[in-house]
């Protein structure tokens, strides 16, 4: 139980740092985003949720801090590439008069996953023995 308190006020701590840098660090990766892309990020972009990502992993107390930094760095190519990826797909989605309700579902299941669980993904991935260790009791 002491180990989870520890992750959750790390969590916390390390939450409230990042906030106060979390809007021009979102302003640059959607800039790089454009840029690379060639395109506006449009309604897709996951880079408010890389912020999640980042907060979990470098909550975790027992994680080194190579593990974290290579964790990080993975974590924002792989959203970096999801959202070229979308970018690149979600404008043809847009200008389809009557979608179907395929379509509309293939979309936005993708978005969710892609969007929202990313981040849980990523950091299990990257923390599983870890976070496991956190879990079991002291």
């Amino acid at each position: 139980m002491k180990r989870f308190l520890a992750f959750l006020g790390r969590l916390i701590a390390v939450s409230l740092l990042l906030l106060t840098v979390s809007s021009p660090l979102h302003r640059g990766y959607l800039y790089l985003l454009e840029e690379i892309g060639a395109a506006p990020a449009g309604p897709y972009d996951s880079g408010a949720n890389l912020y999640t990502f980042v907060v979990l992993i470098l909550g975790v107390p027992s994680l080194s801090l190579k593990k974290q930094v290579i964790a990080i760095l993975n974590g924002i190519a792989a959203f970096f590439l999801l959202d070229l990826f979308m970018i690149a797909v979600w404008p043809r989605y847009l200008m389809t008069p009557i979608p179907s309700l395929q379509n509309m579902a293939f979309h936005y299941g993708w978005l969710v996953i892609a969007h929202y669980l990313l981040p849980f993904v990523l950091w299990l991935a990257f923390a599983f023995r870890e976070i496991e260790a956190l879990l079991r009791s002291d």
